[in-house]
């Protein structure tokens, strides 16, 4: 999937060029998994961050992890590969 943005509205984007693609890859997973849309291991995914990035930037911004069965055997998961 590719999003276009125009012209004129990327130029009115208040953020560094270098970075604005990964910004925004960033913020857009932050606000999927804000709203329900993706599980905290896929959005961290999407945004392009490791487990505590993501968790970190949910941090700063105030937003609740969701922690349900799923969330739970994801983290069994990274645990079990952590130890390997």
């Amino acid at each position: 999937m590719i999003i276009e943005i125009q012209p004129e509205t990327l130029a009115s984007i208040k953020m560094p060029r270098d970075t604005l693609k990964e910004e925004l890859v960033k913020e857009l997973g932050i606000i999927l998994y804000e709203k329900g849309a993706l599980s905290f291991g896929k959005a961290r995914q999407f945004a392009k961050l490791d487990r505590w990035e993501f968790a970190r930037e949910l941090n700063k911004k105030g937003i609740p992890r969701h922690y349900g069965e799923k969330e739970y055997q994801e983290d069994l998961e990274f645990a079990k590969e952590s130890h390997r």
